[in-house]
């Protein structure tokens, strides 16, 4: 038997990457997703916490045990972010402290849906 690779298929033209356009490319479309009960700077804190490779905190692991980025937290594909996640990013971006979880995750789907390919985002200063 032989171990031959089956190609990927091809990602839907349009889901973009970050590459396509670069950093600038992927901001612009993130401000055109729909922000009710957030105002603008909000939006871009909440933008830029889903761009974010820091890990959340000490307590909070991927479940192979390594720290939680909140780029992993807020761009899963198959969870909403944990009540843990959503205090994590309530303490490093402290404009959204008064946002409760409902009114954070429906502008949340909206800049998830913009694909981002990690490599591609700046690394951590640590």
């Amino acid at each position: 038997s032989s171990n031959t690779r089956m190609d990927a298929p091809p990602l839907s033209p349009s889901l973009e990457s970050v590459a396509d356009g670069g950093p600038e490319d992927l901001l612009e479309r993130l401000s055109t997703c729909p922000a009710e009960g957030l105002d603008e700077k909000e939006l871009e804190a909440l933008k830029a916490a889903s761009l974010c490779l820091e890990p959340c905190g000490a307590d909070l692991k991927t479940p192979f045990g390594s720290p939680l980025t909140f780029f992993g937290a807020l761009r899963s594909p198959s969870e909403d972010p944990t009540p843990a996640m959503w205090d994590a990013v309530r303490t490093k971006w402290p404009i959204l402290a008064s946002k409760s979880d409902e009114e954070m995750q429906p502008a949340l789907v909206h800049i998830a849906a913009v694909q981002v390919d990690r490599r591609s985002l700046p690394k951590p200063p640590f």
